[in-house]
């Protein structure tokens, strides 16, 4: 809920801390200012209860940046941390369960779009924006849940669509199988010691949808497209990545417990002419669309899945091993694996020993503080974790 400060508190505010001329700082000079002074020990309840709210703020962002770090190390150019195709069909590893539950479908990369890994990162810079911006309202970020499990496809795996769709079938069977082993290898490696996943494989879903489509990467289509270039500040406009970089989608045949049949006849005024390769595929419905679309497009079918048959629920909301947020002294760890509990341990060490006292304190009053007066610091940004790259309005 949203906390509304009083107006006689804006006015002492701007006493206090306003400028000469009532004119907002700039940013420079407003870090300068709210570095140089000291809290009093005397803070209003109102100010502590915007304190508060922006403590809880700063838990789900980092909670954000710790779910980009992840997914980023998974979709990264080691081999060990994701599953690769040298053959037409592979064996997964026990731990390979974590790459393909909670995700609606995996996405194959071709040697052909392999050329350049600082591309390839791009490209999943602009699909996780595109993806976190599709579930603005009702984003899941526990327990690896995301839009696909990468698969990288080396010269000696599976070249055809065909082939594709045949080697996901199977990858698909035994992932189901290792979910479904309970008490087995699976569960021996989730309650590792070393793992950074949840040691309850009831925490990973195998989603109806994964075996029915799959995502495939052949080509890297806007390197020399000027509107997808680095721009003046210096920054890529993942935007215009995602809208001009195409993947290929296309059904598998297994639709097997879905809410309804798949049809793509919503991308059909999107799709792109399919090469003669990709045209002569019998048997299967394929199109090639914008990233963009096809990410909107998967997550619409994971949300009428989902509504059709909602994913087990467990009493565990956030995964705890992910969260690795510091806490004061002389309260429970279990603190920090609830926002609520975090913010309010945090208020009741500064109560005791002043909010200058510890790092997530001071920043926190004085970001509220400066932010009550238009001005700008140690805001919460957005972790670009992939980079120099920001999404900008089109």
């Amino acid at each position: 809920m949203s906390i509304t400060p009083t107006p006689d508190f804006l006015a002492s505010l701007r006493q206090d801390h306003g400028t000469d001329d009532g004119e907002p700082r700039s940013t420079r000079e407003s870090r300068k200012y709210w570095s140089s002074i000291k809290i009093n020990e005397d803070v209003r309840d109102e100010l502590k209860a915007l304190v508060r709210e922006d403590l809880k703020k700063s838990w789900y962002s980092f909670r954000d940046y710790q779910h980009r770090f992840s997914t980023k190390i998974n979709w990264s150019s080691a081999d060990s941390e994701r599953v690769v195709l040298k053959d037409k069909k592979t064996k997964l590893r026990p731990r390979d369960i974590q790459y393909f539950c909670n995700k609606p479908t995996s996405i194959y990369w071709l040697p052909s779009a392999q050329k350049n890994d600082g591309l390839r990162t791009l490209i999943l810079a602009a699909m996780y924006e595109e993806w976190a911006r599709s579930n603005k309202n009702n984003q899941n970020i526990e327990f690896g849940h995301f839009l696909a499990n990468p698969i990288r496809i080396t010269s000696t795996g599976p070249s055809t669509i065909n082939e594709i769709i045949d080697a996901h079938l199977d990858l698909c069977t035994q992932a189901r199988r290792l979910t479904c082993d309970d008490g087995g290898v699976a569960d021996k490696w989730l309650s590792s010691r070393w793992t950074y996943c949840s040691s309850d494989t009831r925490h990973y879903y195998f989603h109806q949808l994964h075996p029915a489509i799959v995502m495939i990467m052949d080509q890297i289509d806007w390197p020399d497209n000027s509107e997808c270039r680095l721009e003046p500040d210096g920054f890529f406009n993942l935007r215009m990545v995602a809208q001009h970089q195409t993947v290929l989608i296309a059904r598998t045949g297994s639709e097997e417990g879905l809410a309804a049949s798949i049809s793509f006849e919503t991308l059909r005024s999107q799709a792109m002419p399919l090469e003669m390769a990709e045209a002569s595929v019998k048997n299967v419905d394929i199109v090639r669309v914008p990233l963009a679309s096809a990410v909107q497009f998967i997550v619409n079918l994971e949300r009428r899945e989902d509504t059709a048959r909602p994913p087990p629920t467990l009493e565990k909301t956030f995964q705890d091993s992910a969260i690795c947020l510091d806490l004061p002294k002389g309260f429970g760890a279990q603190a920090r694996f609830d926002p609520d509990a975090w913010a309010d341990a945090h208020i009741a060490m500064a109560e005791a020993h002043g909010f200058d006292h510890n790092w997530d304190t001071y920043w926190s009053i004085r970001r509220v503080l400066a932010g009550l007066l238009g001005e700008s610091y140690a805001d919460i940004s957005e972790p670009w974790l992939f980079g120099n790259w920001k999404v900008k309005s089109v």
